[in-house]
């Protein structure tokens, strides 16, 4: 077999990979070029893309967004790849002087331009936004970037400021910078000509990155599910990252019930979209830069499936997608907040704050959060106290789970696949291994317990850009009696298998983790962050620790787990309590009357 046709077979076995759209615009771009290129894409591509472009002769290699095994096993020689937080790449051995690059340009640095040049390439030709721009030599470029590095760095130095926080003087320039490009379209008629006159009545459209293992998708997975048993069959699931591992991990529900999905066309076609419509599109979202040829992809998406209703879910979908929907008219638009505000995490970013204010002005947006406490942090941070962010719980599919007479066994079975004592006490949790969950703190107090518990065995449950630095620590101070078994499909397991939960977080919203452990009997401690008090009764179903200093919560975690009468008490409760209050026809009853409709409907 050919290494070409192998690839082909790829991309025949990934046929729900419907890719990114570039390929009939990025194709003339590479012949204008004139010579062999590499081709490096900042954003997904489906597998048959990348076959196409690997089978073209004017391109020698190409550099995917992320690590894709199956097709760098297929073309070791002709693929690099964007490493994990995209702060560094692996280039394809075969290289070329010409590169095309396709993606947000600010995403392209000092350092991946010297990588370039010593790789062999001169010259770049950017596809970004919505014009692309050839023949950049790349040392020229290399010089812009460093000199705008240099002097931003200088800036903080001389300040000594971190002004690259979020709450930092530059990010919040940046932010002004940004709001002053988008009054242009806050005082422009939406919206914009030539757009749909009709929308089909009861089409749904959800719009989320991935189906990756988070709460978040969780939620939006199991809100697909309960509008498809409510006989809402007009669904489709739009995402922007391709299926591939772990972003699939809830995706084999959506495949059982028969949900459509797709992701998002990056790049029109030009077959379904009116020249005027693209002009005004370009027009209006010229000036946002990069950003504004993601609006552009999420617009033309609307407009070709005239959905009555898109949902959104989390922040930068709910910008983008949320200001697309607004520019051609979707008539109702819902955004799905979760946790706390973006102030508090990394991924803040300078246009979000300007386009949910944007957002809010219109009466055919709806906000919601999954808690109390992050509707009223994303109306303080939104400075607009009369904004009415509506709370939706979450909700669960209790009937799911596993009869409680099973539950022993389950345990068992998880302790002996892990190596844990039948009458060993466990203190565990399931969560993202990253900063704002302080896994840290976590194997701190962990450590505590293990002095005055030396019985006791730990166990954290999930993967994360955090986890090699915590697994390292851990097993440096718990050796033998922690564990780490990665990302599990079926909660239950080693839910079963922990005696407390622990929840360690600076910030949450509704955390799911503590409503799913107490489901399964398994009472949580957590520091009282956001939402959590909105999980369980304090003293009743779980613990609330006010104190986040690591001898606090050990200790009241060695006194529980010295009373084991007192956890059985919690666990008596914890049952009815998550089942009365975050019950999936609730959670969809609620999304249906935030549509307009109704379960007759």
């Amino acid at each position: 077999m050919t290494t070409i046709q192998s690839l082909y077979d790829v991309g025949e076995a990934n046929t729900e990979q419907v890719g990114s759209g570039v390929l009939f615009r990025l194709l003339p771009v590479i012949q204008r070029v004139g010579r062999p290129c590499v081709v490096c894409s900042r954003i997904p591509l489906g597998h048959q893309e990348v076959v196409t472009l690997l089978s073209s002769p004017s391109v020698e290699s190409v550099i995917l967004e992320s690590e894709d095994r199956q097709l760098l096993a297929s073309f070791p020689d002709h693929l690099g790849y964007y490493k994990e937080g995209g702060a560094d790449w692996q280039l394809p051995l075969k290289a070329a002087t010409d590169m095309v690059y396709i993606g947000r340009w600010t995403d392209f640095g000092v350092r991946a331009a010297w990588h370039a040049w010593r790789a062999g390439i001169r010259r770049i030709h950017v596809f970004s936004g919505l014009q692309p721009e050839l023949g950049r030599g790349l040392l020229l470029v290399a010089g812009q970037k460093l000199l705008r590095s240099l002097l931003y760095r200088l800036w903080k130095l001389s300040l000594g400021l971190k002004l690259a926080e979020s709450t930092g003087l530059a990010f919040r320039g940046e932010q002004f910078l940004f709001s002053r490009r988008l009054r242009a379209l806050e005082r422009s008629t939406l919206p914009i000509a030539d757009t749909p006159s009709s929308w089909r009545r009861g089409r749904i459209v959800m719009v989320g990155g991935t189906l990756g293992p988070g709460g978040a998708e969780r939620q939006l997975t199991a809100t697909l599910l309960g509008l498809f048993v409510c006989a809402h069959r007009d669904l489709h699931f739009l995402h922007h990252s391709p299926m591939h591992k772990p972003n699939d991990f809830f995706l084999p529900s959506l495949i059982e019930a028969g949900i459509p999905f797709s992701q998002v066309i990056q790049f029109s076609n030009g077959s379904e979209i009116k020249p005027e419509v693209e002009a005004d599109l370009t027009k209006n979202l010229s000036p946002l830069g990069d950003l504004g040829g993601e609006i552009a992809a999420y617009a033309r998406e609307f407009i070709v499936r005239r959905p009555e209703i898109v949902h959104l879910w989390l922040d930068h979908m709910n910008v983008v997608a949320g200001l697309a929907g607004l520019l051609v008219g979707v008539p109702r638009i819902v955004l799905s907040c979760r946790s706390l505000s973006p102030a508090h995490f990394a991924f803040n970013q300078p246009y979000m704050r300007p386009i949910y204010r944007l957002l809010a002005k219109h009466p055919n947006v709806t906000f919601l959060n999954n808690s109390e406490a992050g509707a009223a942090d994303y109306s303080r941070w939104l400075g607009l106290n009369q904004l009415n962010i509506q709370v939706l719980r979450n909700g669960f599919d209790f009937a799911s789970l596993p009869p409680s007479q099973e539950l022993p066994q389950l345990r068992s079975e998880y302790r002996r696949r892990l190596g844990i004592p039948a009458a060993a006490p466990v203190v565990g949790v399931i969560m993202r291994i990253s900063e704002e969950k302080r896994p840290l703190l976590w194997v701190e107090i962990a450590r505590l317990v293990a002095q005055k518990i030396p019985k006791a065995h730990f166990l954290m449950v999930g993967n994360g850009p955090m986890r090699d630095q915590v697994e390292l620590r851990a097993r440096a101070v718990l050796a033998g009696r922690v564990h780490f078994p990665g990302h599990e499909r079926n909660a239950t397991m080693p839910l079963a298998a922990m005696d407390i939960f622990l929840l360690t977080s600076r910030v949450e919203g509704l955390p799911n983790v503590l409503i799913e452990a107490q489901a399964v009997g398994v009472p949580p401690v957590a520091i009282d962050a956001g939402g959590a008090r909105e999980t369980l009764i304090d003293d009743k179903t779980g613990w609330l620790i006010a104190s986040s200093k690591p001898s606090v919560v050990a200790q009241k975690i060695i006194y529980l787990l010295s009373e084991p009468a007192r956890l059985a008490d919690a666990s008596g409760h914890t049952h009815e309590f998550v089942r009365n209050r975050f019950g999936l026809e609730r959670m969809i009853d609620e999304t249906l009357a935030v549509y307009g409709y109704s379960n007759a409907h």
